[in-house]
């Protein structure tokens, strides 16, 4: 992804600016400061798995927009829970939109706002089926 954002036609100041990859493991204490802080995860795989994602329960644990593609299991949360934007960078026109769609949570707050509290209503409806925080448990211990 670094080499994809890098390149000359998806790069803004304020995209670049804004976007910290951060690629590899690291601890409970630092995760916990990172998700703090952040503003949208990124969990957007290539060859997506047909199965969940620690980071995307993370990302409803801290009630932060996820940013994800549209296939497997968090592709099918996120378009129908309305979690965060559904990013395609399959061809040159679809990686540009896929950009735009990631400013807009910078420049339209509504937008983030919205992102946001359907991660809260999510949240609320994995917990009361008991499934989220048994996920969340398992991935919180290493």
């Amino acid at each position: 992804m670094a080499k994809l954002i890098s390149q000359k036609n998806l790069t803004t100041k304020k995209l670049n600016n804004n976007i910290k990859i951060i690629n590899k493991f690291i601890s409970p204490t630092q995760e916990m400061k990172l998700f703090t802080k952040t503003n949208i995860v990124w969990c957007v795989y290539k060859n997506t798995p047909h199965g969940s994602s620690g980071v995307f329960y993370l990302s409803n644990l801290y009630k932060k927009p996820v940013a994800t593609n549209k296939d497997g299991l968090i592709g099918w949360y996120n378009k129908k829970n309305k979690l965060g934007p559904i990013l395609d960078f399959s061809d040159k026109k679809k990686s540009l939109k896929s950009a735009k769609s990631i400013l807009n949570l910078y420049n339209k707050k509504k937008i983030y706002t919205s992102y946001c509290k359907n991660q809260l209503k999510f949240n609320k409806i994995i917990t009361k089926q008991k499934k989220f925080h048994e996920i969340v448990r398992n991935i919180m211990i290493y």
